[in-house]
């Protein structure tokens, strides 16, 4: 068994080896691209709890408070809801 086989086998996918033998290559592809995009995920997390705060240029800070919406003008457009969080 090569180094990486074993340290699978060791892994908690471990158990799941002998069901991947078993496994088509699309289904093995479907799989490793579900790994990936939950290596991503972690990634892009990790990513976002490392980033400093940006701070919000003096321009931008004029405009505050300058457009409202009505919670019904809200509900009807769900684009609008979606931006304000809601």
């Amino acid at each position: 068994m090569t180094g990486v086989a074993l340290r699978v086998q060791s892994s908690p996918m471990g158990p799941y080896m002998s069901l991947m033998r078993q496994m088509s290559r699309k289904q093995k592809l479907d799989v490793v691209a579900y790994l990936i995009d939950t290596i991503q995920d972690d990634d892009s997390s990790a990513e976002l709890q490392t980033k400093t705060q940006r701070e919000v240029p003096e321009s931008f800070k004029k405009l505050r408070g300058l457009v409202s919406f009505t919670e019904e003008e809200i509900a009807k457009d769900e684009r609008l809801a979606y931006i304000m969080g809601r």
